[in-house]
């Protein structure tokens, strides 16, 4: 996914200046950029998501047992294909414990109330 969102940034020189104007603000030039400082970047995180939604991320698994995901049962041995994006968001409210039979969500997951 680090490649499509470069790809996008040297394709826009808009967005490239305000990414590494905003690293440079929030960070300074001799620092990385690491995972907790994502909350602070709101613009690289922008960038990140959106990247998210223009490749999307289609992932095949293999359910490992039988399960019910919302209202379908889905038996062993199925292959599923899952929208990456789709699974970032996930409502607390439904059963979060589904996506342990999807195990790879390339931009990480983010569960709402």
């Amino acid at each position: 996914m680090i490649e499509w969102a470069m790809s996008e940034l040297l394709n826009s020189d808009k967005a490239m200046k305000s990414v590494k104007r905003e690293l440079d603000k929030m960070l300074g030039l001799d620092s990385l950029v690491k995972d907790h400082h994502l909350r602070n970047l709101k613009y690289l995180d922008a960038v990140i998501k959106e990247t998210c939604r223009l490749h999307l991320a289609l992932v095949t698994r293999t359910a490992n047992q039988t399960c019910t995901v919302g209202e379908f049962t889905v038996p062993q041995g199925t292959e599923v294909v899952v929208n990456g994006w789709a699974m970032r968001i996930i409502d607390k409210r439904e059963d979060c414990g589904m996506i342990s039979y999807f195990p790879l969500q390339p931009c990480g997951r983010i569960c709402t109330e």
